[in-house]
């Protein structure tokens, strides 16, 4: 069962592959929810760890909504991110209206060619999920990461049972504020693949008087939590 781990940093990424990640969401800047990685990061996590690696596709923080220079941007680096060898990709984008920006979808997906296609979070944000779900699937998409159309995974429990349970959708890709405490019921409802993003706070700088001196490390305490519930509830399935 695939465990993907959001990582930041490449001694994030070494930890996640210790404790049980199968697969890396590469992005920078978590704290706006995740933002595109840059070239180098992506090739020196490239020789590091045989993990795949999946780099977020996402210009800047805020809105879904897009400009189409900003969409030229964010295919650019598809493009530029998959010659440096990108395992996968996520991407997403709204319209004005608060629909699927499908237009957008299927250029990424023309750019990713055989490389799998994840659609991001801004999924939670859409009108008519079922309906888009069906779409992506119809246009290629591989998974659509998602919370259930709700802050947190735990809050869209009800709706991610009801995703998971349609046909003609791509692989349901739970995430949003994942921890241990929450596996056990995502694995009950039909969770094949789970998005965490367990990060503690450290510093190593505690006296830095400009710029806040801290940043976030994946817990590899919880995602080794993580990795023994799912492997338990494999054993028994």
């Amino acid at each position: 069962m695939e465990l993907e781990i959001v990582c930041t940093s490449l001694e994030s990424i070494a930890i996640a592959e210790e404790n049980g990640a199968t697969r890396i969401e590469l992005c920078v800047n978590l704290s706006c929810g995740g933002l595109t990685p840059t070239g180098g990061f992506l090739s020196e996590a490239k020789k590091i760890t045989s993990l795949p690696l999946y780099p977020l596709i996402r210009f800047r923080e805020g809105s879904f909504a897009y400009s189409d220079l900003e969409k030229n941007v964010m295919l650019d680096d598809m493009r530029r991110l998959i010659d440096l060898g990108a395992d996968g990709l996520v991407v997403g984008a709204l319209t004005s209206a608060g629909n699927v920006d499908f237009d957008f979808v299927e250029q990424a997906l023309d750019i990713a060619g055989n490389l799998p296609l994840t659609f991001h979070r801004a999924f939670d944000e859409c009108m008519h999920p079922e309906a888009s779900l069906r779409t992506l699937k119809s246009m290629g998409t591989t998974r659509v990461l998602t919370a259930g159309c709700a802050p947190t995974a735990t809050d869209g429990l009800k709706n991610l049972q009801s995703f998971l349970n349609l046909d003609d959708v791509p692989t349901i890709l739970p995430g949003g504020g994942i921890r241990a405490s929450v596996v056990q019921a995502l694995l009950n409802i039909g969770a094949t693949e789970l998005h965490c993003a367990p990060h503690t706070s450290l510093t190593t700088l505690p006296n830095q008087r400009l710029f806040d001196g801290a940043y976030g490390r994946i817990d590899g305490d919880e995602v080794k939590a993580i990795r023994k519930i799912i492997d338990d509830f494999m054993a028994l399935s």
